[in-house]
Parts: structure tokens; sequence; C-alpha cells
């Protein structure tokens, strides 16, 4: 339920900025041809309207547009956190927290990019999110892929910790 109750606050509040201009200018324009008793009053009234619901109606296609994630990416990255620890000559572990912004409508995965040379493939866990899918690729200029999903959807401009932890057990 608040989901519809943000969605229709974000509506009031792209649209309200963009058209106190204009119900003002209608305001004024309807005042002087209620005095006006011609043909042309109609006509300069059905303009204006017709002009009106031209704007509104590309204003919330636009509006949708942005928000339906017709955009080239699907996450907006603010910060990055990386801890790299040795405890002893062959174990190795290394975490990186990501902060991201979701630019999708729904944003349900997170596929983490990552490239590991060694011999072993290393074990991919996440303190925040489930780890899906580990895809070795096996091809030197592709990355290796692990897919995190998140226990809850991220929706639009919402934010999310990323964490991937990468144990490694290769000289």
């Amino acid at each position: 339920m608040s989901v519809f109750k943000d969605a229709y606050t974000a509506i009031v509040n792209i649209f309200s900025e963009q058209f106190y201009f204009l119900a003002s200018s209608a305001s004024v324009i309807g005042l002087v041809l209620v005095f006006i008793k011609n043909e042309y009053a109609v006509i300069i009234a059905l303009a204006f309207f017709c002009l009106m619901l031209l704007i509104f109606t590309s204003t919330l296609l636009y509006t949708l547009f942005k928000i339906t994630g017709l955009n080239s990416t699907e996450f907006e990255s603010k910060s990055t956190f990386v801890k790299y620890e040795t405890p002893n000559v062959k174990a190795i572990t290394f975490e990186i927290y990501k902060l991201i912004q979701s630019k999708k409508t729904i944003l349900s995965d997170y596929t983490f990019n990552f490239k590991w040379t060694g011999s072993i493939m290393p074990v991919i866990t996440s303190d925040l999110q489930e780890v899906v899918n580990v895809m070795d690729l096996q091809d030197p200029t592709q990355y290796d892929k692990a897919i995190l999903k998140f226990k809850k959807a991220v929706y639009y401009n919402d934010s999310q910790v990323i964490h991937f932890k990468a144990l490694l057990n290769d000289t």
C-alpha cells in the first residue's frame, strides 16, 4: 500500500511545480473569455485546453518512461569500501561493501563482476544477500560473475548495501 502512496506523492510533486504558471494563466484567460462574447473566445479556449492536454500528456509519458526504467543502467554506484585480510600466507579474505541506488522500477538481484586468476575458484559468500549463482566463465577476456539476490526487492531510487565476500585459498 505504501508503494502506491509513494508513487502518488512522486507524481503530484513532479506535476505541481510545472503547472503553477499554467493554472494561473488559465484562470486569467478564463476570466477574460467570460467577458468576450464571440466565436473567437471559444476557439481560444479550445486551443488553450488542447495545449494544456498536450503538455500534461507529454509530461505524464515522460515521467512514466523514466519510472519504468527505460534507462541504460540498473543502478547508480554511490560508494565502495574494500577490505582485504591475509591471516596467513595462503588464506585471503577479500570483502567489498558497495552502496547502490536503484534506477529500475524493481531490482531483485545484483550481478557482481570479479576476476580471479588463481587455479582454485574462490568461495563466494555474502552477509547481506543470498548468493544464487557463481559463474566461472573460463575466459581471460571476460569477468566471472556472482549473482547476489536481495532479501527484499529494491524499488526505484531506493538504496541498498551490497556485500561481496571471497574466501581465496590459492597462492
